[in-house]
């Protein structure tokens, strides 16, 4: 499990609309919790507002694959411009 700091810091970056920020941090801690959901979804988020409609539609079935029942990650993939 991540801390709590990085969490933090994590979330703080993506509510700070510093989506690049906040990719990079997801990015370090996928490498140590590749199934973490939070990060993931924060990952996907910060993609999508970044234009990475692509990449952000990668980390949504990431997440889809980790936790079958998210409905939101499912909601996220179909209002992807990449899906429409």
């Amino acid at each position: 499990m991540p801390s709590q700091l990085k969490i933090d810091d994590l979330l703080d970056c993506y509510r700070s609309q510093r989506f690049h920020d906040a990719e990079a941090v997801a990015l370090d801690m996928i490498k140590d919790f590749p199934r973490h959901q939070l990060i993931l979804r924060v990952l996907g988020s910060s993609l999508h507002n970044m234009g990475r409609y692509g990449e952000a539609v990668d980390a949504y079935l990431k997440l889809i694959d980790v936790d079958p029942g998210d409905a939101q990650a499912y909601f996220d993939v179909a209002m992807s411009p990449k899906a429409l």
